[in-house]
């Protein structure tokens, strides 16, 4: 009896003991599970924040050259509008003079022949054009002159002496910034004797003959 009490006491003891040493086994196990999924996450973890900031340096620099390309092709585009807005203003400019100066030589070749009046359309038509010139030039003296050449063949008086002050302003402008170019005086000398202003006409004449004298010696 006392056997077999020994007997279950040694079970017990190598069972306990057997218990304790897979109890330990495990702990370490589960202490190396753990240590590797801990190291497994860490390396996730770094590997998804290195993918993570590689892609937004990409996305970053796709951004950038988007950007700047975009910003290249609208100035590129709007480079093409101007000079085509440039062309086409250009173009409406040259067919507006192109139309005052035909209807203006009809009138001189009418009043030298003196045989078929022109229309009064005609007119009508070449000061349009030429409001329209000076709407986007307002300093421009040919299309003054123009204005003042079509209210004179059209008997508009009040017309003529309006656009002849006008004219009178730009030219004194100009021989202020050009004090030796004759033909500004020649031409303020024009425009006064077509105010009537005679007097200043003559001064305007002299002066003309004075820098013209200047400038030939």
């Amino acid at each position: 009896m006392y056997s077999h009490f020994r007997e279950k006491k040694e079970f017990e003891e190598r069972s306990l003991k057997w218990k304790k040493k897979m109890e330990e086994r495990l702990l370490k196990w589960k202490k190396i599970m753990e240590e590797r999924l801990l190291k497994r996450k860490k390396e996730l973890e770094e590997r998804q924040f290195k993918e993570k900031k590689e892609f937004e340096e990409r996305l970053f620099k796709e951004k950038k050259e988007f950007e700047e390309r975009l910003f290249k092709e609208k100035k590129e585009f709007e480079e093409r509008l101007f000079e085509t807005k440039k062309e086409l203003d250009r173009l409406y400019m040259v067919k507006l003079q192109t139309t005052c100066n035909m209807i203006k030589k009809l009138c001189r070749n009418n009043n030298n022949n003196n045989r078929i009046a022109i229309p009064i359309d005609f007119i009508e038509i070449a000061i349009k054009a030429a409001q329209e010139l000076l709407r986007i030039n307002p300093s421009d003296i040919n299309t003054l002159e123009y204005l003042i050449y079509f209210y004179l063949y059209n008997n508009n008086i009040d017309k003529v002496n309006f656009y002849g002050n006008e004219i009178i302003k730009v030219l004194k402008e100009s021989i202020e910034r050009n004090p030796f170019d004759p033909q500004l005086y020649c031409k303020s000398g024009i425009y006064y004797r077509v105010l009537n202003q005679y007097e200043k006409a003559i001064e305007q004449y002299e002066k003309a003959i004075e820098h013209l004298k200047l400038a030939i010696t």
